[in-house]
């Protein structure tokens, strides 16, 4: 499982569609199709009913999603943390 596999799984689920979340990360809908895939076949179910116009969440994608928040949230702590230590070395205090 991959924060990207995540990220655009929570996407698509905001956007109602596949295409909607490939526009929101500026890249081709078969890349967020293979990105989702990749995760129902990790899963072992299927997150969308791909019926019709658009993507309905599984029963799965509705017990995923709050967990797929956390980890997003987290991650993006994760990553303001990681810029906030890209800054100057400390210099050693001479005592």
């Amino acid at each position: 499982m991959k924060i990207r596999q995540l990220r655009l799984f929570a996407d698509a689920c905001d956007e109602g569609s596949l295409s909607g979340a490939a526009k929101r990360n500026r890249m081709s809908v078969q890349n967020v199709s293979k990105a989702v895939g990749d995760l129902e076949r990790e899963l072992g179910r299927p997150l969308f009913d791909r019926s019709g116009r658009g993507v309905a969440p599984t029963d799965a994608a509705w017990a995923l999603l709050p967990y797929a928040r956390m980890a997003l949230k987290a991650f993006e702590l994760c990553e303001s943390f990681g810029s906030s230590l890209r800054g100057p070395e400390p210099r050693p205090r001479a005592d």
